[in-house]
């Protein structure tokens, strides 16, 4: 404006936009949370164990994760864990189930090599039918090829 203030729309949400007139240069905010991240173990969402393409063999560079998340489960006081695997829509249903089944059994056996008790853990492969994102992109599908960890 001449007055030197911004005139325009802005969103917090994305939608209602609502007129908005401001100055020219408006307080940014830099600093980082407070909030610790949260810790892998019980009802977490894990992407970054990784696998071999078309396989449930662990990479190697994986091995880091597995050693924190095996430390946070081995305190966990619950009765059961259980490893979900998921995959994306790409392949066919049937597939998608057995592969993320075989994934989570390679990540149930990872964490049994590291101390878990085997009466403890177990494993699921739900495939392709619990997406957390779209298919139709390479990020989404990339977000729905995951491993979930549930606890009792």
């Amino acid at each position: 404006s001449s007055e030197g203030n911004i005139i325009g729309v802005r969103s917090t949400n994305g939608a209602p936009f609502r007129l908005y007139t401001g100055v020219d240069a408006p307080r940014i905010v830099t600093e980082c949370s407070k909030r610790p991240p949260p810790s892998l173990g019980c009802n977490s969402i894990v992407h970054g164990i990784q696998f071999d393409f078309d396989s449930a063999m662990i990479k190697p560079e994986s091995s880091e994760l597995l050693d924190t998340l095996f430390s946070n489960l081995k305190s966990a006081t619950t009765s059961g864990i259980t490893i979900i695997g998921h995959t994306s829509s790409e392949g066919s249903d049937k597939y998608n189930e057995q592969l993320s089944r075989r994934r989570a059994e390679a990540v149930v056996t990872a964490l049994v090599t590291r101390g878990i008790n085997t009466v403890r853990i177990s494993a699921l492969g739900r495939g392709e039918k619990e997406p957390i994102a779209r298919n139709s992109t390479d990020a989404g599908r990339s977000l729905n090829r995951r491993v979930e960890i549930k606890c009792k």
